[in-house]
């Protein structure tokens, strides 16, 4: 009487009242531990090989010869100095070691693994953890060594990819690509070491999750820069937010290389200086000309005008201490009143430390007169509110 085995594999079973019961146990547990997570040598090799190790295995070639005749296409395991065989079944899975790819059993042979195992590929994300940088994907669009590491080669093997490429397309990940330096590449765009995101997309949406949403640029200093660029053709045209300071600008360019800066809010107070003064149609404004226009538009908006002036100290006879500098500020055509209050922005300087006080005085309709308590040239910007 044949004695009975499992359905699938063909285990020993042990029978009720059998004597030497550690025998089928035994050779159970050999036989599982040899088709368990399969690793094989090699599916091609027809004729035995001459001096196998203990435990190694082969899927034995179409035309086998000596001790694998009659067993092709089996699962040859050298064990106990012999040779034992196991028919493979449907749905087991075995890493061919020459040629680098896993392999499934569909039931008739074996057939790559990538080329009917997509419903494997939500596990397969799982089968190697992110790299100990955080900010680094598991998969790339890459054929680089280095990109090949990121996707375990057990991985790689599973799903029967040779590289990234083929892996993250494997995977469903088709809209992923480039994933560089840490970074991330979307629709087609390339990463690099600067611009760790980078997007190609017609349009890019931040929705809320059940109330507001906001987005965020920080900067580690007051002397540093957070901004939104705009460019035309990759060249500089406008930038607003924090550039260089705590105040909120706005520069513009022509050629992306000069920049002039067209309006800035103080942090400190949240006045607001433009470059220019302002430029206002006198229709509209119950106005005759454009000055009385602007003049009744400032009255809504409490900015009359704005300009600049470059502080300079009289000349000394070489006898005299320099003294402080001071600015000529004419007004035309001059304002209805002289009631209005004068804010000085700084602009340039060649010692800003040294400037002192600034002190606005003999204010009238047709002008005023800046000067300073300390010494130094400086550029300033002016801007006149209502009072």
């Amino acid at each position: 009487m044949s004695e009975p085995l499992t359905l699938r594999l063909g285990l020993p079973l042990i029978e009720a009242a059998q004597s030497q019961k550690h025998v089928p146990l035994n050779e159970s547990l050999t036989r599982l531990d040899a088709l368990l997570h399969l690793a094989v040598s090699s599916r091609a090799e027809n004729a035995p090989p001459v001096s196998p190790s203990e435990g190694e295995r082969w899927i034995v070639g179409p035309l086998p010869t000596g001790d694998w005749l009659g067993h092709a296409g089996e699962i040859a395991i050298f064990q106990n100095g012999g040779w034992a065989f196991a028919a493979p079944v449907e749905g087991m899975i075995a890493r061919i070691s020459a040629e680098e790819a896993a392999f499934l059993h569909d039931g008739s042979g074996w057939t790559p693994l990538a080329s009917g195992g997509d419903e494997l590929a939500p596990a397969l994300a799982l089968l190697q953890p992110l790299t100990p940088a955080a900010d680094q994907l598991a998969y790339y669009d890459s054929a680089s060594s280095a990109a090949l590491t990121m996707l375990s080669e057990t991985g790689r093997e599973i799903i029967g990819a040779s590289d990234g490429l083929s892996a993250r397309e494997f995977l469903g990940l088709g809209a992923v690509q480039n994933v560089e330096f840490g970074g991330l590449g979307l629709g087609g765009s390339t990463p690099d070491a600067t611009n760790r995101l980078s997007v190609s997309s017609p349009a890019v949406l931040f929705t809320h999750a059940g109330a507001g949403v906001q987005a965020k640029l920080n900067k580690s200093a007051a002397a540093e820069t957070a901004s939104l660029l705009f460019q035309s053709d990759w060249s500089g045209r406008a930038e607003m937010g924090l550039n260089g300071s705590d105040d909120w600008s706005l520069k513009i360019s022509a050629d992306g290389s000069s920049w002039a800066e067209a309006l800035k809010v103080s942090a400190a107070t949240g006045s607001l200086t433009l470059a220019q003064p302002l430029g206002v149609a006198q229709g509209g404004t119950g106005a005759t000309t454009a000055e009385a226009a602007r003049t009744n538009l400032g009255a809504a908006a409490g900015i009359l005008r704005q300009g600049s002036a470059t502080l300079t100290a009289p000349a000394s006879d070489g006898w005299t201490t320099p003294m402080p500098g001071f600015a000529i500020v004419p007004l035309s055509p001059a304002l209805p009143s002289a009631d209005y209050a004068v804010h000085l922005d700084v602009v340039g300087a060649t010692n800003p430390a040294a400037l002192g006080a600034l002190e606005v005085y003999d204010k009238a309709v047709n002008g005023f007169k800046i000067r300073q308590s300390g010494g130094g040239g400086a550029t300033l910007r002016w801007t006149l509110h209502h009072l």
